[in-house]
């Protein structure tokens, strides 16, 4: 395994997990491309992901495909590992048949696996798809209930969102659990996040009590048409306009109607 590719395997798997997927497919296609010997099933999921998380790598669009491509080559390599399966459902995002093919796939090769599992049942509901949806459902209960009573020592929350819950006949409970879950998870990335922002900017001036805060949100669902576009509203009454200035910005096209 020539020394260059594998150093620059593990340079794009640092970029893809820093979240700069661009420099991370770059140099994962370039390890690829620079041994035989380093066509491995790993490093081409990789590329898939790095592939997925770019703008069109969800739909229909050329990134999304070539990202596929990227998951079926490590198939080629490893058939009996699901999680490319997974990640290929996702890629196809609103194309619930495809997704679903995907998710059954990867369901099939680990049946207690939580994102096949959760990503088989939603897809299926959106097509009401009803095939094996009682013992899916039974199984999603057990895993779920699991999950929670391990929270403790997770690396993360349940597999299944908080919202993919509200679908299914389960204990109001566990909806609440699993939304709770979520949150605590979601309040600590914040958390790192902002740590890692305030230890990485300087600070420019100091705060002055004359001064407002600039605040922007960025969305493609600040619209009436999504509830994230109709529920913004009742947030940003909520921001004290004397201390900040708060904007919203749509990374998507919006209608006059909107």
């Amino acid at each position: 395994m020539p020394s260059s590719a594998v150093d620059q395997f593990f340079i794009g798997h640092d970029l893809l997990h820093a979240e700069r997927f661009v420099e991370a497919e770059h140099t994962l296609a370039a390890a690829l491309a620079a041994g035989g010997e380093f066509d491995h099933a790993t490093a081409h999921y990789s590329l898939g992901d790095a592939r997925r998380e770019q703008p069109d790598g969800i739909g229909p669009g050329a990134m999304a495909r070539r990202a596929r491509a990227s998951y079926g080559r490590a198939l080629r390599l490893a058939p009996r590992w699901a999680a490319p399966y997974v990640n290929i459902g996702v890629s196809f995002g609103d194309d619930h048949v495809g997704a679903l093919r995907a998710f059954r796939r990867a369901l099939a090769l680990t049946p207690a696996d939580g994102l096949a599992l959760s990503n088989t049942l939603h897809s299926a509901t959106w097509i009401a798809d009803w095939r094996g949806r009682a013992r899916q459902l039974k199984a999603l209960g057990a895993l779920l209930s699991r999950e929670l009573a391990d929270s403790g020592r997770r690396a993360g929350p349940p597999a299944t969102q908080p919202w993919h819950v509200l679908a299914y006949p389960l204990p109001a409970a566990v909806a609440r659990d699993v939304a709770a879950a979520h949150a605590a998870a979601a309040a600590a990335h914040s958390a790192r996040a902002a740590a890692a922002a305030a230890a990485a900017w300087p600070r420019v001036g100091a705060p002055s009590a004359r001064r407002r805060l600039r605040v922007a949100y960025l969305s493609s669902d600040l619209h009436e048409r999504h509830p994230v576009g109709s529920l913004v509203r009742h947030v940003l009454r909520l921001h004290d306009r004397r201390r900040l200035r708060v904007a919203c910005v749509s990374s998507a096209a919006v209608r006059a109607a909107d």
